[in-house]
């Protein structure tokens, strides 16, 4: 019986125990696909966040508004 991960509870069979089961595998593969396009929509975001602190920094006004306090939290990253 495998071990599961997680976060995005992939199958991982116990070593010498358990055996590599194609189906399995690919079951992984379509779990890795489907959560790849959520990150690839989150690393966009997190560029243009990135992008807005630059700016702010170098002309002096992030942390002189609301700004500060709405990127003080966690980026998403499409998970």
């Amino acid at each position: 019986m495998p071990n599961y991960t997680q976060n995005l509870n992939l199958a991982k069979p116990v070593p010498e125990t358990d055996v590599a089961d194609i189906t399995v595998l690919n079951e992984n593969m379509d779990k890795l696909d489907v959560w790849s396009l959520g990150l690839d929509i989150g690393i966009d975001d997190l560029k243009m966040q990135l992008q807005e602190i630059r700016e702010h920094l170098s002309n002096g006004t992030f942390g002189k508004s609301s700004l500060a306090a709405d990127y003080s939290g966690d980026f998403y990253l499409g998970k």
